[in-house]
């Protein structure tokens, strides 16, 4: 449901309400300013009538001197008020900003599948601004608008009531032409939003999955999209900026057109002896400082209307709807057995597309068990399914003997180190890849962990070491190199359950066995999962899962399996068979 207005801007209060000091400070601010920029107009009446025209050089230093000092205060306050309101502003949008990726960082796996990451971004840096502007320039503008036009009028109304009611007449022509583009405007600027949010996302996927789209090929398919998007974007850029320059000289004839009515008014009553030439252009200033605010009101409302369409953007991130959250008595994993077992499991991802039927799968505590099978039989769903990336449509995931629902969300996963075919490295050094900011690991245990990784005689190998900078998403090491730094920050994260989906799969045989051995030689207590169409790496396994169409088709330990002569026999063969003819061992992929 799309919030009004009124709700909309309710939202916004709790993370302005942690400002009020600044606020305090920056209406004390604006009421010092406003007074400043009324009284200037009389000191010039002052400095004409009083000075020039009678020659008096005191009055003139006098004058002028208490001008200079005004405008100088006048420039300290702007100054101080400019950064107490850039401060405040991008303090609030950074506050919301962080919460939008909380937000995000709840999501469930059918959320992240499904959203579009170039409005996403879009929404993040450039609807940002909008929440700038409504919690420090818009209400505070609204304010020094009204507040000035109500002094002028004052001031007006008790020195000439004429001039005062010639500029009045003219301002419902101007607020007329204003609004009318105003709506050209509000309108041209959603619709280049919107493009803009479309070309954010093609220039997303080209910049992360850059080296992907070159090695495909895929340069002229990108560009097809992308020049068209673009070419739209600077035409749409255009028609706002024109439409933003013919808004600003209409106003500014208008403007004009008052000012030389009040000159003209003005200056017949010079003639006639009611009005003095220092008293004409201080009216002809506190003219134009009605005008200003009056078309300053319209701006900020013009202004108001765009940065809340914005403001909605970023609340729907705010408000959407968690699938998958802890309950009412979740509770934490504390001395609970790892035993994992799927107790009649169903899922689609979609209505008609069944991945799991009745699945049954019991994986004792402490051992080491693989799923095998065709790619979309079901493997890498069970390790979603374990993580809670997406609950089951039906049955019972269980570890210790409870449904995983009955467990914190964070607790769950935090038992769960997952590392899986997609690497995902932090443009940073090795080390902080590895423990990810962790600081309760020893010298010694970090040696542990790079040996059971395969990675000790790599990292020796650098000058830096650790400290060596892996670039970004770990463009300057190889595909075995990135798996096996993320093994380790698997092993460094110590969860009582480890899935290793494909987790070795662009490593050379020999050194997905050392692995392997090292993990079957020092889990200890762990559960450990691995998912990999390598089946000669499981001759160790505590247990085989052959799965198909959803379910368990046979299980056992290597041997048993190969003895029984099932799918897993001819899986093992048919590979086998494929690894003599193309000579499988020869092939590295683990190559910097």
């Amino acid at each position: 449901m799309v919030p009004n207005t009124k709700q909309a801007l309710s939202r916004l209060w709790p993370f302005m309400r942690r400002h009020l000091l600044q606020y305090t400070l920056l209406l004390l601010c604006l009421i010092l300013k406003i007074g400043f920029v009324l009284f200037l107009p009389y000191i010039t009446q002052m400095i004409v009538d009083n000075a020039i025209l009678r020659r008096d050089l005191g009055a003139l230093f006098k004058y002028s001197a208490l001008m200079l000092s005004m405008f100088t205060f006048e420039g300290c306050i702007g100054v101080f008020a400019d950064y107490i309101t850039t401060h405040t502003g991008k303090k609030i949008a950074s506050d919301v900003r962080i919460q939008c990726l909380v937000q995000l960082d709840k999501q469930s796996g059918k959320y992240h599948s499904e959203a579009n990451s170039g409005d996403i971004l879009a929404t993040l840096f450039s609807d940002m601004s909008a929440v700038e502007s409504l919690s420090t320039a818009i209400p505070f503008g609204f304010l020094s608008n009204m507040l000035t036009i109500l002094a002028v009028i004052a001031y007006f109304s008790i020195r000439q009531w004429e001039l005062l009611l010639y500029t009045l007449l003219a301002q419902p022509i101007i607020l007329l032409i204003q609004r009318y583009f105003q709506k050209k405007i509000i309108a041209r600027s959603e619709s280049l939003r919107d493009t803009y949010g479309r070309l954010t996302s093609l220039l997303d996927d080209r910049i992360t999955n850059g080296m992907g789209q070159l090695l495909a090929k895929a340069n002229n398919f990108f560009f097809k999209k992308y020049i068209p998007t673009e070419e739209k974007v600077v035409q749409e850029a255009v028609r706002v900026e024109a439409t933003n320059s013919l808004s600003s000289a209409s106003m500014g004839f208008l403007s004009t057109l008052v000012n030389v009515g009040i000159l003209g008014i003005g200056g017949l009553k010079i003639i006639e002896g009611t009005l003095s030439l220092g008293g004409l252009m201080a009216f002809s200033s506190y003219a134009q400082r009605l005008i200003s605010p009056i078309l300053g009101l319209s701006r900020v409302h013009m202004q108001f209307r765009q940065n809340m369409v914005s403001l909605k953007r970023v609340l729907k991130i705010l408000d959407i709807s968690v699938d998958i959250e802890d309950g009412i008595d979740a509770q934490d994993m504390n001395s609970v057995s790892y035993d994992i077992a799927f107790d009649r499991v169903s899922f689609a991802y979609t209505e008609n597309t069944h991945i799991l039927n009745d699945l049954n799968l019991c994986l004792h505590s402490g051992s080491i068990c693989a799923l095998v099978g065709k790619s979309g039989c079901g493997k890498s769903t069970i390790t979603n399914l374990l993580y809670r990336l997406w609950d089951v449509n039906r049955g019972r995931i269980l570890i210790g003997g409870q449904d995983i629902r009955t467990y914190k969300l964070s607790a769950l996963r935090e038992n769960i180190g997952i590392v899986s075919q997609d690497v995902y490295l932090f443009s940073d050094t090795i080390e902080n890849n590895i423990l990810l900011g962790r600081e309760d690991i020893t010298e010694e245990g970090l040696s542990n962990i790079l040996r059971s990784a395969g990675l000790e005689e790599f990292v020796v190998s650098l000058p830096l070491g650790l400290k060596t900078q892996v670039g970004e998403k770990g463009i300057k090491l190889s595909g075995g190199q990135c798996q096996r730094i993320s093994i380790a920050r698997a092993l460094a994260m110590d969860a009582k359950i480890l899935i290793l989906d494909e987790a070795t799969s662009a490593l050379d045989n020999h050194t997905e066995k050392k692995i392997m051995q090292e993990i079957q030689n020092n889990h200890g207590d762990k559960t450990v999962i691995v998912i990999t169409h390598r089946l000669s790496s499981l001759r160790y396994m505590d247990r085989i899962f052959v799965l198909e169409n959803g379910g368990v088709l046979e299980s056992g330990r290597f041997d048993e399996l190969l003895e029984k002569k099932g799918e897993f026999y001819a899986m093992y063969h048919k590979k086998k068979r494929i690894g003599t003819q193309i000579n499988l061992p020869s092939m590295k992929s683990d190559v910097v």
